[in-house]
């Protein structure tokens, strides 16, 4: 019953960062962005970068994202959500826990399900995806995330790897 409802707080919260239009906005700015290599691919999003953190009944999400391509839709988004504890600084990774949900998605500019890539979904996913939010203001989030993301939305076999990621992004 608690998995199905992180679940659904998280798809709702991927529902509203997906809907951010992907024009330019006061969130395209220099100091704002999501970084990561994705297999060993330096990529940098600085568009519509934005945090987003809620508190439905007893579950606690924050949710990261941020566009690089606005005409083509790629993007990378990382979600947290946990039931019974607010969301604070620190290390967070998925792992097979009831209480506690760390997934992550990257699109690589496409609209074919089979090739956007999802992290947090798969038991035996190693490296597991690890979000540190070594800074969290009422205005501000920054930190670091990498891990394994499988293709076909985190249930394919074919994966990526994303290492050195790192984000600074305003909260709402």
């Amino acid at each position: 019953m608690k998995k199905t409802f992180l679940y659904s707080v998280v798809i709702s919260l991927l529902f509203m960062l997906t809907s951010c239009k992907k024009e330019k906005s006061d969130t395209d700015s220099t100091d704002y962005y999501m970084s990561a290599k994705v297999d060993g691919v330096q990529k940098t999003y600085k568009i519509n970068a934005i945090a987003v953190k809620l508190q439905v009944d007893t579950v606690y999400s924050i949710g990261l994202s941020a566009f690089g391509d606005a005409a083509t839709g790629e993007r990378f988004f990382l979600d947290i959500a946990q039931t019974n504890k607010p969301i604070t600084t620190g290390t967070y990774v998925d792992a097979a826990a009831e209480e506690l949900l760390v997934v992550g998605g990257y699109n690589p500019g496409t609209t074919d399900d089979t090739k956007i890539y999802g992290a947090g979904l798969q038991i035996d996913n190693n490296p597991r995806l690890q979000i540190t939010l070594s800074t969290l203001t009422a205005t501000s989030v920054s930190g670091t995330f990498s891990g394994t993301y499988y293709d076909e939305g985190g249930d394919g076999t074919g994966t990526i790897a994303v290492t050195e990621g790192k984000f600074n992004l305003p909260l709402y």
